[in-house]
């Protein structure tokens, strides 16, 4: 076949290797600069046509190298930063940037490959290392947009599918390959492809930022034992088409297809090998010796995202408690525990009475709708900085005089970056009550005198037990305490302990006697 058009030189600052060699090495020393030249030329580089396909990929794996290091720190900054709004989305953008179009370079090379573009010879041996490099940066574009609640362009289901049919067809998916150079353990298309399925299956909406970080590094971890099937099979609950743009879906039952563009996903042998090490973990206090999840992560924080992906692994999916429908209620809301107890201490909780300050802190949402066990609503993309999943929120539904509690649970952005939010109801209504320890007070008592808190249930079961929420870290299972109620004092002592987050204490308290 005639290629005169091969032969044209390329309009392109790094179109000769001495240029793009002093390019990499004449990059800043400042991670941040330096990224930014590198996205700077990667978008370049894919939107100049005319290169030959070897000369594009060299260019591509260069800038890709000369990432790495780059891309590494800033990942590591990335949760710490999450208070520090500005820093936070320059190092998200970047992420996010940088994955996308490196992935968009090596999907550009295999494009060109299939075209029979000029250079196709020259590449065909390196087909499985760019195909297993797309699909991780396909994988990584997942991750970042997750840790910002999506939404999830369906460019990346679609580039997903077709590398990674491109490489069952060439018959390399299996085929183990380097992702970096000079890198020791090598993976393949078949486990970049899997990760990215098991970790699109796994209600990252219900998790905290750092717990998707951890749960990325989890999954990643036991990438060669997911199942992969192309037709219905047990211990693959998730169904994917490479075809179709679509994120993975939980078979229901014979609703099953054997479509041949169809894959079926589950956890195989890691759902067991989890469940096993949770149990190391909760015995021991620490992960095996030979296991590492590339960084110091405190024992609990491993064992919670550890649970949350044997539920979502399990063959049977989680159920809601309840069934939900439709409503169109406008809610007034309260965020964290202090500006919520503040709030319900006012003398008067009507609004025109209240003060600036608790007026400053209420918001409106509108409940799309409603369940016994809470609420989905949606959230305008401008405002609320401080939603994420765990927040505590105070709760007062239109037209109801009480105030009750919940948490967000879920989140999701749409297509208008609107956030959708899933809340659980704690209670439909509280009462704000002050608690105080029994007795002396010591530099031990995490319960300070008169320390607010709110009353869950309305009135005690019938073993005179009552579920308190209080400010964080401040249950104890040794610690009596009186509890002050609308006039009234009681001798109350810790039960158990329901939920404790970096937000608040849930737990059950007996009531043993009412002082006089």
């Amino acid at each position: 076949m005639l290629r005169w058009f091969a032969t044209v030189k390329v309009d392109h600052p790094l179109a000769d290797g001495k240029e793009s060699r002093r390019v990499v090495q004449d990059l800043p020393k400042d991670t941040h600069k330096a990224l930014g030249e590198i996205i700077f030329w990667l978008d370049s580089i894919n939107t100049t046509a005319g290169f030959r396909l070897d000369r594009r990929l060299e260019l591509v794996e260069e800038l890709d190298q000369a990432a790495k290091l780059h891309v590494r720190k800033l990942a590591q900054e990335y949760v710490p930063l999450r208070q520090q709004k500005f820093h936070e989305n320059r190092v998200w953008t970047a992420q996010a940037q940088y994955w996308r179009l490196v992935g968009a370079g090596y999907v550009q090379c295999i494009e060109g490959y299939q075209a029979d573009g000029p250079g196709a010879g020259a590449i065909k041996q390196r087909l499985p290392v760019i195909v297993g490099r797309a699909l991780q940066a396909l994988g990584q574009q997942l991750k970042w947009l997750l840790l910002r609640y999506g939404p999830i362009d369906d460019r990346i289901w679609g580039d997903l599918g077709r590398m990674y049919a491109f490489a069952e067809a060439k018959g390399f998916a299996d085929a183990m390959i380097p992702l970096a150079e000079g890198a020791l353990a090598g993976s393949s298309a078949r486990n970049e492809f899997v990760k990215a399925l098991m970790l699109a299956s796994s209600s990252m909406e219900s998790l905290l930022p750092q717990q998707i970080e951890l749960a990325e590094r989890s999954i990643a971890l036991f990438a060669s034992r997911y199942l992969l099937r192309n037709a219905p099979s047990a211990g693959c609950p998730y169904a994917y088409d490479l075809v179709m743009r679509r994120p993975p879906t939980r078979v229901q039952g014979a609703v099953a297809e054997s479509a041949s563009s169809l894959r079926y996903v589950g956890p195989g042998e890691a759902y067991a090998e989890i469940g096993r090490l949770l149990d190391v973990l909760l015995t021991e206090g620490v992960l095996p010796s030979d296991m590492s999840l590339g960084g110091d992560y405190d024992a609990r924080a491993v064992a919670d995202v550890w649970r949350h992906l044997l539920q979502y692994w399990s063959p049977t999916p989680p159920e809601r408690s309840s069934a939900r429908h439709p409503v169109n209620a406008r809610l007034t809301i309260v965020h964290g525990f202090r500006s919520f107890t503040e709030l319900l201490a006012e003398p008067s909780q009507d609004t025109v009475r209240m003060s600036i300050s608790a007026l400053q802190a209420l918001e409106s949402w509108v409940a799309e709708n409603e369940s016994d066990g809470g609420f989905g609503a949606v959230v305008p993309a401008t405002g609320s900085d401080w939603l994420q999943v765990g927040v505590l929120v105070g709760i007062k539904v239109q037209g109801d005089s009480r105030w009750g509690a919940g948490v967000v649970r879920r989140m999701v952005r749409d297509g208008e970056q609107n956030r959708r939010i899933g809340i659980q109801r704690l209670a439909r209504a509280v009462v704000s009550v002050q608690l105080s320890p029994s007795g002396i007070l010591t530099a031990g008592n995490a319960v300070r005198h008169n320390d607010p808190g709110l009353l869950l249930t309305p009135k005690p079961d019938g073993e005179h037990q009552v579920q308190i929420l209080m400010a964080p870290a401040t249950f104890s299972e040794g610690q009596a305490l009186t509890m002050q109620v609308r006039g009234q004092a009681f001798d109350i002592e810790p039960v158990r302990l329901l939920e404790s987050t970096d937000a608040y204490d849930v737990a059950v308290f007996a009531i043993k006697r009412r002082r006089a």
